[in-house]
């Protein structure tokens, strides 16, 4: 009957965790020294490191919607938390995958926070692929960079349609 008794906090809230440490500024790589293999698998996740954008508040801050949906789409596009191979097989292998999944999710923020008009997205757009193509030429492609193709792709084919029947419209 113990075991299914579950721990609840109480009292006043006053910091110090390791999670309040990043909770408000997201995850960053050097954040895995101080967790243990279990709490970063909890961790990392595209959530605890690029915070959810406020959309509306983009809108309402005068960002067209097109630019608002290609900033969303091109965060979507990342995969949701790190994707392991098969051959992922010891923890600092594991650990390697997560910080390279850090490294990928902060660098699309980087360049995607920027964007504020479609100027600024085709250049987001050509910025994140010129950098994955220097990647490729030195070593493999990581499995975190093939989704942020796959997501950054799928985007600048629906944008620049998008902006094609915009300029088409009276």
């Amino acid at each position: 009957m113990a075991d299914n008794m579950q721990h609840e906090d109480f009292g006043e809230k006053i910091g110090g965790a390791k999670k309040d440490l990043w909770k408000d500024r997201g995850l960053y790589v050097n954040d895995l020294d101080a967790m243990n293999e279990r709490e970063a698998e909890k961790f990392v996740k595209k959530d605890n490191i690029w915070k959810k954008p406020d959309y509306v508040a983009m809108l309402d801050d005068g960002i067209s919607l097109g630019v608002v949906y290609f900033i969303k789409k091109a965060r979507d596009g990342l995969n949701a938390s790190p994707q392991y191979y098969r051959r992922d097989d010891t923890p600092e292998k594991r650990l390697a995958r997560q910080k390279e999944y850090i490294q990928t999710v902060r660098e699309l923020q980087s360049v995607v926070s920027e964007v504020r008009t479609v100027e600024d997205a085709m250049k987001a757009y050509d910025v994140v692929f010129a950098r994955l193509i220097v990647r490729v030429s030195f070593h493999f492609l990581a499995s975190s960079h093939h989704a942020l193709i796959k997501g950054i792709d799928t985007i600048y084919h629906f944008f620049f349609r998008m902006i094609h029947i915009s300029h088409d419209c009276p």
